[in-house]
């Protein structure tokens, strides 16, 4: 990709940070009661069964939570707003990504290339691969199951009106979600060139400490960082290339793209499109920062009033803000979520010049709409 606002090398970054991984808590969780069958075609039906109960748990999520837009516009919170509508997009995008998972898991390394001679498979190799597939699904069938006891959770604490046990409850089911993206794309990557277990891995799995000990080491999120800032800048110009190109999403996410976006807006995208590696928001300033020095971005913006309250916005396409327009950001900000009548009423400016102001602002990134019968048009930062 061609540098913008000028070249500049990027700095290498000196780290002495260790390089083992932490290990997910959930997976002992995802492991209960799994075990991989001996027989190559109780594997292979199992593999299909699985795959089936995935898609139909996947359909039922995307119903309960599509019933719960309604309780969750009601509480008026934006953050469960923004949640639920993440979660709708991410489970859609898994279902897709599912149902095209081969039924066999053969068939494409059976094809003969142009000029390459067929992929041939000794049984025991199939039956290798079968069991990383089935063991996958198998943990794939239990976090579906997972998140559909907390998504009935939160359903129940959204009809109690308990907005802040249920943003509690939306965060750990984000990261469920995370964990079911990791799986699925390993899920995806099996191959008898690169398998996933070692054949004695496969052949323990069933040893419960060992089964988890496997499962734990392969999805275990790097902390390795200069690897990890590498992923981040990867990903951050590709959002810049998308930005450029007029997209406005990322698949499966609902965080739109704009030509700025709140920090912590850029760190929620790349924790849940990066679930391999363990980001801080930190890391994601740094990472954006250097772009900027590097003029690949114009880089980090800090908006801020005559109060002292600001927001950080990582500009993706150089912009000024003006006096008036840093206060209505920092405005928005503090009210969390806002009509125009509660800006004018805030701000004491007049009711044509702020909404121009916060339809700029919404155009840019910075602030995001919604609109309803009950509430009307709001917007939030």
């Amino acid at each position: 990709m061609a540098q913008r606002h000028g070249v500049k090398k990027m700095r290498q970054q000196k780290s002495s940070a260790v390089t083992t991984a932490e290990p997910s808590p959930s997976v002992e969780a995802l492991l209960k009661n799994v075990k991989i069958p001996d027989e190559k075609d109780v594997l292979s039906r199992g593999c299909k069964e699985l795959q089936g109960a995935i898609e139909q748990g996947i359909s039922t999520l995307l119903i309960d939570l599509s019933r719960a837009l309604g309780a969750v516009i009601e509480l008026g919170d934006p953050n469960l707003e923004d949640f639920t509508g993440f979660a709708i997009a991410r489970l859609k995008f898994l279902k897709q990504r599912v149902a095209t998972l081969p039924a066999d898991p053969f068939a494409l390394f059976r094809l003969k290339k142009l000029g390459k001679a067929p992929t041939n498979m000794s049984s025991k190799d199939e039956q290798h691969m079968l069991a990383q597939v089935y063991m996958l699904d198998a943990m794939l069938a239990n976090g579906t199951k997972r998140i559909a006891a907390m998504v009935w959770n939160f359903q129940s604490l959204l009809e109690s009106s308990d907005g802040g046990a249920a943003a509690t409850l939306a965060e750990t089911i984000r990261e469920e979600l995370r964990l079911a993206t990791r799986l699925v794309y390993d899920r995806e990557s099996v191959s008898p060139d690169a398998p996933l277990l070692s054949k004695d891995q496969v052949r323990h799995f069933d040893k419960k400490q060992q089964g988890i000990k496997a499962m734990q080491d392969l999805l275990s999120e790097s902390i390795d960082l200069p690897a990890n800032d590498a992923k981040i800048k990867d990903f951050v110009l590709k959002v810049t290339a998308r930005i450029d190109q007029g997209e406005t999403n990322v698949d499966g996410n609902s965080i739109e793209l704009h030509d700025a976006m709140p920090l912590f807006s850029l760190f929620q995208l790349v924790r849940d499109e990066l679930p391999d590696i363990n980001v801080k928001i930190e890391d994601v300033e740094r990472v954006a920062t250097e772009l900027g020095a590097a003029g690949y971005i114009p880089g980090i913006t800090v908006l801020e009033d005559d109060d002292g309250r600001s927001l950080k916005v990582v500009q993706f396409k150089a912009r000024d803000y003006s006096k008036d327009e840093q206060r209505v950001v920092s405005t928005g900000h503090g009210l969390k979520k806002f009509t125009l009548a509660d800006m004018v009423s805030t701000t004491g400016l007049d009711l044509d010049y702020v909404e121009e102001i916060v339809r700029s602002l919404e155009k840019n990134g910075i602030f995001r709409h919604s609109k309803s019968l009950l509430e009307g048009e709001c917007w939030y930062a």
